[in-house]
């Protein structure tokens, strides 16, 4: 779409891109706009139409790739498949699934190792009350701006979450990003998933967690280098943090109307 904005004008008239629209339509967005590309008898010239339902300040596709499955859901459409290399985009989608009137589809890898992923029947296995905390649990154990746990991966965090049924845990990652401001029940739920996440089940705190490390592990383990709870807190409270959190449970908002992100309260 930037080149179509940097030509000035969508080439209506071109040979090459009228048959391609035949009986097909095409969703094009740049920057809040949306419009919807066709050809109606795939011969003369293109149809531009603003589909502004689908206009949103989201900057990256893996949002709005969401919005607008959820529109092609409202459009009448039973299946609809996702393609991105973006783990994000599959853990989204498990948790918007229960939202989308549609049988949802993930379709990641290279060309020699392509798979399609049937969301619905992921989400349906690990339960709703997972799937809400899958968005918080992979922001949580390391993404785009906050760093992973020394020697402890999602995998790990997943299959903790998945067969402890600590509703507590669950709580702390479904939690996470609700709001910018982090309370000290939610930090005091984030430690005790972090004291699971390393296999403790006597430890409820971060430090009491250090010192039992320290206790039982050689001192130049890599274990023994995990951050305090000062460190710990700052992490999960930080700006770029909280922030990015609560962008990414906004973007589960899929009214067609809401627009893309805002702020609201605190």
């Amino acid at each position: 779409m930037a080149l179509l904005q940097s030509l000035g004008s969508i080439p209506r008239n071109s040979n090459v891109y009228v048959p391609c629209l035949h009986n097909k339509q095409l969703f094009v967005t740049c920057g809040l706009s949306c419009s919807l590309l066709s050809s109606l008898d795939g011969a003369t010239c293109i149809v531009e139409e603003p589909v502004p339902e689908l206009e949103c300040n989201h900057e990256e596709s893996d949002t709005r790739l969401l919005l607008h499955a959820a529109h092609a859901a409202a459009s009448g459409y039973f299946n609809v498949g996702l393609r991105s290399p973006d783990t994000y985009v599959a853990v989204q989608a498990c948790c918007c699934s229960f939202d989308i009137a549609a049988h949802l589809y993930f379709r990641t890898g290279t060309k020699s190792r392509a798979r399609i992923i049937d969301i619905n029947q992921l989400a349906a296995q690990y339960g709703e009350a997972l799937c809400r905390a899958l968005p918080g649990l992979h922001a949580f154990t390391g993404f785009d701006s906050t760093s992973a746990f020394v020697g402890r991966g999602k995998k790990l965090a997943l299959t903790i979450m998945a067969l402890s049924n600590d509703e507590d845990a669950r709580k702390a990652t479904t939690d996470l990003g609700m709001s910018l401001q982090v309370s000290d029940e939610l930090t005091t739920l984030c430690e005790h998933f972090v004291c699971l996440l390393y296999g403790s089940k006597t430890c409820s705190y971060i430090n009491e967690l250090r010192y039992h490390l320290f206790c039982t592990k050689a001192p130049s383990s890599h274990l023994c280098r995990m951050l305090c709870k000062s460190i710990f807190r700052g992490q999960i409270t930080k700006q770029p943090f909280g922030e990015e959190l609560y962008m990414q449970h906004q973007s589960f908002l899929l009214q067609t109307t809401m627009g893309g992100f805002s702020k609201t309260g605190n």
